[in-house]
């Protein structure tokens, strides 16, 4: 099922195959140049995001969300590290100058619905013309043969900015 979303300008990479909605190998990529705008890939969930044209980092497509007067999110489908250590989650964002201090927060479930653990926050941008790579560890959080864990980007609502701009591209878990 595909979702409709306002918002973010974001490509994540994560290198694994899909099976029955669920990511079994890695390394997993998604550059979202497979969708549609404004829609999602199958079995990504939102609400703020979406799919955009705009200023992507590579490829035709990004994730977007403008504004940060409500907390916003976009997660990946179910990732299954069974057996496996996962080591680090690299992504990149860009935002506008009315942006630049947004709080982003990285956040992980390992039962696919509780977003408990706090992966990495980023409270500000230094740049609003070009994108930043994000290197976030996946060690040291109990991930290691979780079969149901998934990754959410959090964009916190605590302003009445309405008019920033935050695209999210190019993402990938190791």
């Amino acid at each position: 099922m595909r979702l409709l979303f306002v918002g973010w300008g974001v490509v994540f990479w994560i290198f694994c195959n899909t099976a029955q909605s669920q990511i079994f190998s890695f390394p997993y990529v998604e550059h979202f140049d497979t969708v549609t705008v404004p829609y999602l890939p199958q079995d990504w969930t939102a609400s703020g995001f979406a799919s955009d044209s705009g200023a992507t980092k590579s490829g035709s497509i990004c994730i977007l969300t403008k504004g940060n007067f409500a907390t916003k999110q976009i997660a990946t489908p179910i990732l299954s590290f069974s057996n496996r250590f996962p080591d680090k989650l690299i992504f990149f964002e860009r935002r506008s100058s009315t942006a630049l201090a947004y709080r982003l927060e990285v956040r992980a479930s390992v039962d696919g619905i509780n977003f408990a653990t706090l992966l990495a926050s980023f409270d500000t941008a230094t740049s609003g013309t070009s994108y930043v790579q994000r290197v976030v560890s996946l060690r040291g959080f109990g991930l290691e043969n979780q079969s149901n864990m998934k990754i959410r980007w959090q964009l916190l609502g605590d302003s009445t900015n309405n008019t920033g701009t935050l695209r999210i591209g190019d993402s990938l878990c190791l």
